[in-house]
């Protein structure tokens, strides 16, 4: 619709005649026109959203209070952009005993005015959460607390599974991991308890298992949220320092850079806001 046609249909639902020339005036005409769905808005770009959760012993993954938070904020992300898919997958004690727990693709709102868009957003999160967060939570429940962490090719294996047919190859993607950041598998080494590879090494090791592979993280924002210290270690286990913490960050961030991912973060509670969508 081009912008005059617009503001004409706007200015006869007013009854107001004939549309002002002042560019302050025919922006507030624009968005007031969006808002009751004379104008159409152009919708978000559709995003794809991987959420790992790490349900290891003591990763924060654990906590069911942290997977109601981390689905409502990105259930909420992906209503804000129609067509867009959070997918969520449960990490293993190896990487393919990992379980995709569900799949969801964001519906366009059947109506273009804004209360509408927004009842439409509120019921979609309501839904989803509902079908999502006990079948989350009963599995969970259901698994044993084992000692294996394997992050690396959990990540891995999940950024290597498909984007539904609806998006197209160079969507955006999120990959989202609610865990202590604290690897702990045979092929990389002990992140809670033993000594910390160097970087380089890290690179080397994942590498000759092809993971984080270069350009495995094109077009990827990777993230860590609700990345917290542990109150208390295993008695194995030395106790945690600040210092250790920073360089498994650093061995994370080595390892997301040389896979290209576009940002490397750490949240120690949910991403501050969980993500932003931007207008075509």
């Amino acid at each position: 619709m081009q912008l005059l046609t617009g503001i004409g249909t706007a200015v006869a639902v007013l009854g107001i005649g004939t549309a002002v020339a002042l560019p302050e005036s025919r922006d507030a005409l624009v968005q007031f026109g969006r808002e009751v769905g004379v104008f159409d808005t152009p919708p978000p770009r559709p995003i794809a959203i991987d959420l790992i959760i790490d349900v290891s012993e003591g990763s924060s993954g654990r906590n069911i209070d942290y997977h109601a938070a981390a689905i409502d904020a990105l259930l909420g992300a992906i209503a804000d952009a129609p067509g867009s898919m959070l997918r969520i997958t449960l990490q293993g004690a190896r990487a393919l005993d990992a379980a995709i727990i569900g799949t969801i693709i964001s519906t366009t709102p059947p109506r273009r005015h804004r209360r509408s868009r927004a009842a439409h957003r509120a019921q979609f999160i309501a839904a989803q959460r509902a079908r999502l967060l006990p079948a989350l939570q009963s599995t969970v429940a259901q698994q044993r607390a084992w000692r294996n962490s394997p992050i690396a090719e959990t990540a891995s294996w999940t950024t290597q599974q498909s984007l539904p047919p609806s998006l197209p190859p160079e969507t955006e993607r999120h990959l989202i991991i609610l865990t202590d950041a604290l690897e702990v598998s045979p092929h990389y080494g002990d992140f809670e308890c033993g000594p910390l590879p160097t970087p380089d090494r890290f690179l080397r090791k994942l590498q000759r298992r092809g993971a984080f592979a270069p350009g495995s993280l094109a077009a990827t924002h990777l993230v860590f949220i609700f990345v917290e210290p542990r109150v208390a270690q295993p008695p194995r286990c030395p106790p945690m320092t600040l210092a250790h913490l920073q360089q498994v960050r650093t061995l994370w961030e080595t390892a997301g850079a040389t896979a290209g991912a576009i940002d490397i973060t750490f949240h120690s509670r949910l991403m501050p806001p969980p993500i932003s969508t931007e207008q075509p």
